[in-house]
């Protein structure tokens, strides 16, 4: 075949070739296995179906999660940018394998790639998820820590933030990349923390997080029991970052309600020691 005869290397493709190459470089060698054969079969057939295979059922390419635990090749500091990462490629990659000739640029893949879209492929299936579930939705970051129902003491710890900032920067880097066709350069990029501004974003968060009384911890356990009360009821809270001088977070209405007696407790000017105190008091 003559040069001016090869067929056009889709944007479908120099993703799978590009997702493939970021999990053999953080260890995960069966599901980047599981992409060559997806290349293969687009290479020989045009055939996409081996690739949406890959998001049903369990032990499926959604229950992957990328971390030292599972004996990936990642350093704490990259695991939340990693997995950003490849929640992100799952979602452009799912839409692309079901519009594998088109050539869409970054705006398209804001309005359409869904998120949620490759988890929710075993159950609606993916094309099917709600309209606000889809695109990158600009949305104030939110950040998701641990806090204490029973005294309303919050914590978050720096992969919490990092994973916030991640989820804010990497969908957009990944869109404009795939329109641009530097999509491995990008992967670089985050996995090396090599982001312009990224220190100053770090800083704006925790500076949020002590205007907010949510305390920075450096715990890798869950949260329990609560180092401030010592209560066995603590959970996964959401906070919203509200940009301005000073920064802050606002709890997101989505979130498990505190018990009253946390509450009644706290009253301003009050730190949270005391407001321990007084609770122990009024048992």
């Amino acid at each position: 075949m003559l040069p001016s005869q090869a067929p056009t290397v889709t944007a479908y493709e120099k993703t799978l070739l590009a997702t493939e190459e970021f999990l053999r470089r953080v260890g995960e060698q069966q599901w980047a296995n599981w992409l060559r054969e997806d290349i293969t079969a687009w290479h020989k057939d045009r055939d996409v179906s081996h690739h949406r295979q890959a998001y049903g059922g369990m032990g499926s390419f959604n229950d992957v999660v990328i971390c030292r635990m599972n004996q990936h090749q990642v350093t704490a500091e990259q695991e939340p940018w990693a997995n950003s990462l490849f929640e992100w490629l799952k979602a452009i990659l799912y839409y692309l394998s079901a519009h594998p000739t088109d050539i869409p640029n970054a705006d398209t893949f804001q309005k359409a790639v869904g998120r949620l879209a490759p988890s929710l492929a075993a159950f609606v299936g993916g094309e099917n998820a709600p309209q606000n579930m889809r695109g990158f939705s600009g949305a104030p970051m939110k950040v998701s820590g641990a806090r204490c129902l029973a005294c309303g003491y919050a914590e978050l710890t720096l992969p919490n933030i990092d994973s916030a900032i991640a989820d804010d920067l990497v969908p957009n880097l990944l869109f404009e990349a795939c329109s641009t066709d530097t999509l491995s350069e990008a992967i670089d990029r985050v996995l090396t923390l090599k982001l312009p501004g990224l220190s100053d974003m770090r800083g704006r968060l925790v500076s949020a997080a002590g205007t907010s009384s949510i305390h920075i911890s450096k715990r890798e356990e869950w949260m329990r029991p609560c180092p401030n009360c010592g209560a066995d009821d603590s959970a996964v809270y959401r906070w919203a970052y509200i940009a301005g001088s000073p920064p802050r977070f606002e709890p997101t209405a989505d979130n498990i309600r505190l018990r009253r007696s946390a509450k009644d407790s706290r009253k301003p000017g009050k730190d949270l020691p005391e407001r321990a105190r007084e609770m122990k008091r009024r048992k």
